[in-house]
């Protein structure tokens, strides 16, 4: 009798098992494999919860009970990352940014052309109310005189 693989599901709806340990014993833990997957550890979790990984099984580890994900399930791991095309949304952003970027400039040129000429208005307007002349300080130590 030979010992062949057992084919692991893709998902079932079992609360903590996806499929058996595979027979190499080579797992990886949920940081591991979010990286490997290009996911959050926390989208791992979730899609572990519901049974949307395959070959994922709990084992014992030092801190209790914890996901194990067997590295024939996941991809391998890339030296370089990936590169990603521009999305819509990327595009549309950029282009609005580049809009306002135009607006942030216009405005402050008028801010600056507005600036001169109160300037200009400033120097040409006399001055309507003179200060008053300033008044000699008496020192509080002299007599004062009658």
């Amino acid at each position: 009798m030979t010992d062949t693989p057992k084919a692991l599901p893709v998902s079932t709806p079992s609360k903590y098992v996806v499929g058996e340990p595979d027979s190499s014993g080579t797992s990886v833990t949920i940081s591991e494999a979010s990286k490997r997957l290009g996911v959050s550890v926390s989208t791992l979790r979730r899609r572990l919860q519901k049974g949307e990984v395959a070959g994922a099984y709990k084992t014992g580890g030092p801190d209790g009970l914890e996901w194990r994900i067997p590295v024939t399930y996941l991809p391998e791991p890339s030296s370089t990352p990936e590169v990603r095309s521009d999305s819509v949304e990327v595009v549309e952003l950029r282009s609005r940014l580049e809009v306002s970027e135009a607006l942030r400039l216009r405005a402050e040129s008028e801010v600056d052309n507005l600036r001169r000429a109160l300037s200009d208005a400033l120097t040409k307007i006399p001055p309507a109310i003179a200060p008053p002349p300033p008044t000699p300080k008496k020192r509080w130590w002299s007599r004062s005189e009658k």
